[in-house]
């Protein structure tokens, strides 16, 4: 999901056993490739634009059906010429260039990962996989029938309403903060590592009975 304007959020740790980020964790190889997890994912860009824009930060959670964390990979990716207007967490060029990956390992650490789940979960999974459609191999139609998208379907837990009192679907942070109204506030909304973890904890609230079973 795109960077946009910092915004306050809240992360119940306790009610949601969202587990501490680890950033820029490199991962080379699956541990298993028996389809038994859930992995949650999150890219973040430098704008909209695929033709001028790209990919610089992704996060990848992989988690077991019972909610037991198997690894978090959370990394920037090089190839950003330009920062868009929004830029919330003040990300730098210069850092994303020298401490990222190339795009090449960005697109092996998802397809690792990928290969493992029973289901991916992204909150607005159609922008999503377009832009992991952009890194080199990345084919976004062969995990069509395993992807789980919680802006679709958070639509129906509540009438959520725009500004001109039309009909909408959620943002992450208006779906976490309804699941969790009562959790302690905390900043960090639009890195990848935050947003993940916000996409687990909605995602074992309000959606484990669409988890595939065995």
């Amino acid at each position: 999901m795109t960077t946009r304007k910092r915004s306050e959020t809240v992360v119940a740790e306790e009610e949601c056993a969202c587990t501490p980020v680890v950033k820029r964790q490199c991962v080379e190889k699956p541990e298993n490739t028996n389809n038994a997890c859930i992995l949650f994912f999150d890219v973040e860009t430098s704008g909209f634009n695929k033709f001028t824009d790209s990919i610089i930060q992704m996060s990848l959670l992989l988690v077991t059906r019972e909610n037991e964390l198997v690894r978090q990979d959370t990394f920037f990716v090089k190839g950003a010429k330009k920062m868009g207007p929004f830029n919330p967490n003040n990300f730098s060029l210069d850092v994303i260039n020298a401490e990222g990956v190339e795009p090449e390992e960005a697109a092996k650490r998802f397809e690792a990962a990928a290969a493992q789940a029973c289901l991916l979960v992204a909150h607005n999974a159609m922008f999503d996989m377009s832009w992991l459609e952009t890194l080199p191999g990345v084919d976004g139609g062969v995990y069509d029938s395993k992807v789980f998208c919680t802006y679709l379907k958070g639509k129906n837990l509540y009438e959520w309403k725009d500004k001109r009192g039309r009909r909408k679907k959620p943002t992450l942070v208006e779906l976490y903060t309804f699941l969790f109204p009562d959790a302690t506030p905390r900043l960090g909304v639009h890195s990848a590592d935050v947003d993940v973890d916000m996409l687990r904890c909605c995602f074992f609230k309000a959606f484990e009975s669409d988890i595939p079973r065995e």
